[in-house]
């Protein structure tokens, strides 16, 4: 691969690697990405504050 590119063993070693997570990353479905978002969201603890819908209505232009 270096040869073929260009470049340094180095860069194409770390480049197949990055190739490579990055194709098993495209594998997982969206719902085993977002689970480690799910977990951290839902440990937070509840605040006990109702959601001030006219502010948020009005941040989406509903207001």
């Amino acid at each position: 691969m270096a040869a073929r590119t260009g470049s340094t063993k180095t860069y194409a070693v770390a480049r197949a690697l990055r190739n490579e997570l990055q194709r098993l990353d495209d594998a997982m479905s969206l719902r085993e990405r977002l689970r480690p978002v799910q977990v951290r969201v839902a440990s937070r603890p509840a605040t006990g504050l109702d959601a001030d819908k006219a502010f948020y209505d009005e941040l989406s232009g509903e207001g």
